[in-house]
């Protein structure tokens, strides 16, 4: 069974997944750094602490971009650092208006 895009998926939904699955493996693929759920508990990061982080891979690279500038640029993004990755990308950014 694959669990695709486990950050979405809270703990007590996490928990009858594996609760309810008989003799299959589970393969749960997420990245924390995306979509969160709406409910409680973040779930990638309580498996890493229920099961250390040598049971859980992490992807270092990206494959659907094809340039070292287009990897760089979205391994850029996904850790934070958007002003930097915009100016390396030539991306037109638009301010939008803050609400208080």
């Amino acid at each position: 069974m694959v669990a695709y895009g486990l950050g979405m998926l809270g703990s007590r939904h996490l928990l009858g997944l594996l609760s309810t699955q008989t003799g299959c493996r589970v393969v749960a693929v997420g990245d924390p750094k995306q979509c969160q759920s709406i409910e409680a508990g973040p779930v990638i990061e309580l498996l890493r602490r229920a099961l250390g982080p040598d049971s859980m891979p992490e992807l270092l690279s990206t494959v659907r971009q094809q340039s070292v500038r287009e990897r760089e640029t979205s391994l850029m993004f996904r850790e934070g650092r958007a002003v930097e990755a915009q100016a390396l990308s030539g991306l037109i950014i638009i301010a939008l208006p803050t609400f208080a």
